[in-house]
């Protein structure tokens, strides 16, 4: 009768002496294989997600019109200046009534007194010529008046070096 070598684990036996001594390793060997599965199930999960994320970017990117490695930062700027155009429409919503409301209330009258109150026209003791003048007060007389680019009177014209200028 032939006994199996697993049968014979007897505790004398060299078999069993033998497993006693590759336990430990088998038990290392059975936890990294166990640990390189999960880590690969991690590693395929994670490459799953990230295959959706760009699937995503890309369907955002095209209706923002941008392309997907830019959607995140364009989305943050896009969000920043609504943000920003909110504010200032909110605040500006204020300063428009407060401006119709002073309007309403005849704010018109004081504006268009001062605007009166300094013409320079007004009074019936100016002069034709004074009031030509006064019309375009910042206009100057070109030839008069040398620091201007278009004056060229008095600017040098270039001359060519003599050694150019004999005949070879």
């Amino acid at each position: 009768m032939a006994r199996s070598l697993f049968l014979d684990h007897v505790n004398g036996s060299c078999v069993y002496r033998l497993d006693l001594r590759t336990e430990d390793e088998r038990r290392k060997k059975a936890q990294i294989a166990k640990r390189e599965r999960l880590d690969r199930e991690q590693h395929l999960e994670m490459e799953a997600a990230k295959q959706a994320d760009i699937v995503q970017k890309k369907e955002k990117a095209a209706l923002i019109g941008t392309s997907w490695k830019h959607v995140e930062s364009r989305s943050r700027m896009m969000f920043k200046y609504i943000r920003l155009n909110d504010m200032f429409h909110a605040a500006m919503t204020r300063i428009r009534e407060k401006q119709l409301q002073n309007l309403a209330s005849g704010g018109t009258n004081h504006y268009t007194k001062t605007a009166r109150e300094d013409d320079p026209y007004a009074s019936p003791f100016t002069s034709e010529d004074t009031k030509v003048l006064e019309f375009q007060p910042n206009k100057r007389d070109v030839d008069s008046n040398y620091n201007l680019p278009s004056h060229r009177s008095l600017i040098k014209q270039k001359r060519l070096c003599p050694d150019l200028m004999t005949p070879r």
